[in-house]
């Protein structure tokens, strides 16, 4: 079996002659238009027919790297942020598998799906194809045997048009390396928005919640329960993302203003924000046990000095507290304190609706949480939904009892 080492090179060259005539035949005409599923089934049919294209186990032997840049998929992911590059990464993958690559590659190698589909040879009945099956209940993929109904996804316009545009991105990168037409490229992408909005995923944690989370921390007299009691408060005093908590260093908090840097955050941009006395006592006390941790040997692209660090067997490792762990960690705190399940994220709307509520200013909750548009930040006032809920209270509504 033939292994291919420049998958761009070999999936146009090979593809641009052999499907001339099933491009005639998809491509969207003044004349006619495909059914939404038949343009993508073709061109499925047609790459698993192909003896061209990269198998399973060549895609074993050889998986292209997510920073092979001679892969569309490679350049478009190489010019994003680290948080953009893993949510853009999940949407290619939600494409390729819509677009058939399973006909060609395993469950296995889901996360190179990406990187071995012919994006070049997508016209624009394809996307529209796309975009039209982006809108119905998605199966996600599972591995061959699996029993049960497959999980279902049904995607938020928002998601939908977070979709569409890593599909621009990478057919622009298609562009770019002279794989694609720049007419084929412009008609691929000429595609009406999706509409619609819906409410704000996740909720927003009551005082009482977030008492009893800081107090199920607290009664923990393990060090541990300091640093996770430490998390959830610069989570809630701070609003700080999840990805933001763990890559801070201890450099990064000034304890004397309680300052605390994050830098390089989404968008690539440093902020400052401030903690409340309260969530500074609290990651005082965790600082002065964090003293005592080891220092290990880490990769460059982790903390030197992590702020939050890991555990292993009561002690700690000096290693960085990773998200998922984090996430882990507050599911398990939710069950202790007998608080509802949330999310990382659910403390950071907390903050920002609180804040709101309060009546700071929402250009300055804007500064604090990093939103680079103030429409976002507006998504987590809390205070619209209370006018109306006081509004229809002036109506009056005759309840009689039923005899």
């Amino acid at each position: 079996m033939v292994i291919f080492n420049d998958w761009p090179g070999v999936l146009y060259w090979r593809h641009r002659v052999s499907f001339a005539s099933l491009m005639q035949l998809v491509t969207m005409s003044s004349s006619m238009v495909l059914p939404v599923t038949t343009a993508l089934t073709r061109l499925a049919d047609a790459i698993a027919a192909d003896d061209d294209n990269p198998q399973v186990d060549d895609l074993a032997a050889t998986p292209p790297a997510t920073s092979d840049t001679r892969t569309p998929a490679g350049a478009y992911l190489a010019r994003l942020g680290p948080s953009s590059r893993r949510v853009m990464h999940a949407s290619l993958v939600t494409l390729a598998h819509l677009s058939g690559v399973g006909r060609i590659a395993s469950i296995d190698t889901m996360q190179q799906w990406p990187f071995i589909y012919p994006w070049h040879r997508l016209r624009y009945a394809h996307t529209l194809a796309l975009r039209e099956r982006l809108q119905q209940p998605i199966f996600r993929p599972r591995p061959p045997g699996a029993r049960g109904r497959p999980p279902v996804d049904v995607l938020a316009p928002a998601t939908i048009q977070r979709h569409l545009a890593a599909l621009t991105g990478v057919l622009k990168e298609c562009w770019r390396l002279a794989l694609m037409g720049v007419e084929d490229y412009h008609r691929a992408i000429d595609l009406p928005p999706v509409r619609g909005e819906r409410a704000p995923a996740g909720r927003a944690l009551t005082p009482g919640e977030i008492h009893a989370l800081l107090a199920t921390c607290a009664a923990d007299p393990r060090p541990i329960g300091r640093r996770d009691q430490a998390v959830i408060a610069i989570l809630y005093g701070g609003g700080l993302r999840r990805s933001e908590v763990t890559a801070l260093e201890l450099g990064d908090y000034d304890p004397a203003s309680g300052a605390v840097t994050i830098r390089a955050a989404k968008g690539n941009k440093d902020r400052t924000a401030y903690l409340p006395r309260g969530a500074r006592e609290t990651l005082a006390v965790w600082l002065s046990l964090r003293a005592s941790a080891p220092q290990p040997q880490l990769r460059p692209d982790q903390p030197q000095r992590p702020l939050f660090v890991s555990f292993h067997n009561e002690a700690m490792t000096g290693r960085p507290f990773d998200e998922e762990s984090l996430h882990a960690m507050l599911a398990q705190r939710c069950l202790q304190a007998g608080v509802a399940p949330c999310r990382p994220h659910d403390l950071r709307r907390t903050f920002i609706g609180d804040l709101l509520t309060a009546g700071v200013d929402i250009a300055i909750v804007q500064r604090l949480v990093g939103h680079a548009d103030p429409g976002t930040t507006t998504r987590y006032d809390r205070r619209p939904d209370a006018a109306k809920a006081r509004a229809v209270e002036r109506l009056h509504v005759p309840f009689i009892e039923s005899r």
